[in-house]
């Protein structure tokens, strides 16, 4: 998303709704761009990172045969 200085001082809550939704929102100045405002935490829902991870870390936890079983004696 783009604004222009003279639009986030008239359509703030665009750039909040665009935060909102995970989007950086460029900030311009007579054409030139000024800043980037990106939004603090990622867009990933956090419940759906932690089972992707949880699932593929925990992959291989069936198999009996461990790293410490395999070398020799």
């Amino acid at each position: 998303m783009q604004l222009s200085a003279s639009q986030l001082q008239s359509q703030h809550k665009a750039l909040i709704d665009a935060l909102k939704r995970g989007e950086a929102v460029e900030i311009t100045y007579h054409g030139q761009t000024l800043g980037i405002v990106q939004p603090v935490k990622p867009s990933v829902n956090n419940k759906e990172q932690a089972s992707a991870m949880a699932s593929f870390f925990g992959m291989h936890r069936d198999l009996k045969d461990s790293a410490k079983n395999n070398f020799p004696k």
